[in-house]
């Protein structure tokens, strides 16, 4: 009885705390319809309730915040725009940071023979796969005393696949590396070959890069007297060439006829002389007949020619766009009629001989109005001492017509002329 008695206590018990409950609840909800504003409290709330169980899966029970870390793609990214010289302190900062470094640190590798670091850095890459696997543009400085290629047999475990571009400083004259450098895997994925000093020694060595599949981009320096194996191979994707030399290259007019016809860019330092005159009419033959497709085109020399042939030639090619011109290779004549597509114009001059100025005023005029399409004009003149008067007028003209314009002064010492980089193609 006690027991039944009890039971029916906490029923009846239960059953008031619920309409208790349920009458307070409606209460509640009453108060909120009525003073309740287009469901902002509501709104908030959840945002609350969110925030606490975000904090909640991020840090667990305890108020301890943990230690932050560095996203490592964002870290590898930023080391990636960190400048070279930069990225050997970077990497020594921590374990993470050594990590990040890695790729860009080894991304472009220059190898000097010559210096100090030339030692460890060969033993780090022969003893280390992963690292060699990182290379893209790798360059090669050759000093003049090396004797020996064992300084440079990590090159032969760099894998195929990897380096897109090789440049090759050879200092060492009449000491054989370059057989050695394109007998190594990785030469086969080459598309950008930049070859100085004594790269090209013989026409097996010229034969041995248009041989490479990939190639896109050949600069290369050769001997005036160096002959080309025929028939000439072409890479498929080759679009740019350009060859310098002492004085005009005889393999000119015969690269010009295998590859011509599928190049965009050509361009020709002939060194201390221009093509004679029983060469010249060759010479604008071949670039008449292969290259009337050419879109960027370079011709230079130390010394002049007797004729400014290059006003006739440019008709020969009406698709430039980019146009370079040593001194006295032109006159006044070619400001008349430009390429209609031609946007870049360079020229050079050398003090103590008189530039062409006639119609270049015309022809900046012209190209205000919409009737040609040149948007950038550079003059460079060799030689310091040099009145700049009026290449500043041509400059102010240039501006009013909407023109870029740049004049550059340089000295005319052989290493000057030979380095070149202030006269590159931009």
């Amino acid at each position: 009885m006690l027991s039944l008695h009890f039971h029916c206590q906490l029923r009846h018990g239960t059953h008031t705390l619920r309409h208790t409950s349920s009458s307070f609840t409606e209460w509640v909800l009453t108060l909120w319809r009525r003073y309740s504003i287009s469901g902002w409290a509501a709104r908030a709330w959840e945002r609350i309730r969110q925030w606490g169980a975000t904090r909640r899966a991020l840090y667990g029970s305890t108020s301890a915040r943990p230690k932050p870390r560095y996203n490592y793609d964002v870290l590898e990214c930023i080391l990636h725009h960190l400048p070279l010289h930069d990225l050997p302190q970077a990497a020594l900062v921590c374990q993470e940071w050594a990590l990040a470094s890695r790729m860009p640190l080894y991304a472009r590798l220059e190898f000097d023979s010559n210096a100090q670091s030339a030692p460890p850095l060969a033993r780090t890459l022969r003893t280390c796969p992963n690292l060699r696997s990182l290379v893209q543009y790798l360059e090669l400085h050759i000093s003049i005393h090396e004797n020996d290629t064992a300084a440079f047999d990590w090159l032969h475990l760099m894998p195929e696949g990897n380096v897109t571009e090789l440049v090759v400083y050879h200092c060492a004259f009449d000491k054989d590396f370059t057989t050695f450098i394109l007998r190594s895997p990785f030469i086969r994925s080459v598309r950008i070959l930049k070859g100085t000093g004594d790269f090209i020694q013989t026409k097996e060595h010229l034969h041995g890069c248009l041989t490479l599949p990939h190639l896109e981009s050949l600069s290369v320096y050769v001997s005036d007297g160096l002959e080309v194996i025929q028939p000439v191979p072409v890479p498929p994707k080759l679009t740019r060439l350009s060859l310098s030399s002492y004085t005009f290259p005889v393999s000119t007019i015969p690269l010009l006829a295998a590859a011509g016809p599928q190049l965009e860019r050509f361009d020709l330092d002939s060194g201390m002389d221009p093509p004679l005159d029983e060469e010249l009419p060759d010479f604008v033959a071949a670039l008449e007949d292969y290259a009337r497709q050419l879109r960027a085109l370079t011709i230079r020399s130390k010394h002049y020619p007797e004729i400014p042939y290059a006003d006739h030639l440019v008709h020969l090619i009406p698709t430039l766009e980019y146009l370079h011109l040593g001194y006295k290779t032109f006159s006044s004549s070619l400001y008349l009629d430009l390429p209609k597509r031609l946007h870049t114009l360079r020229l050079e001059h050398a003090v103590g001989l008189e530039f062409p100025f006639t119609n270049l005023e015309e022809m900046i005029a012209r190209s205000g109005c919409g009737e040609n399409s040149l948007r950038s004009l550079a003059i460079f003149v060799r030689g310091k001492e040099c009145d700049t008067s009026p290449f500043m007028r041509i400059g102010d003209l240039c501006h009013q017509n909407g023109i870029a314009f740049s004049f550059t002064t340089y000295s005319p010492s052989v290493n000057q002329w030979s380095d070149g980089s202030f006269l590159s193609y931009k």
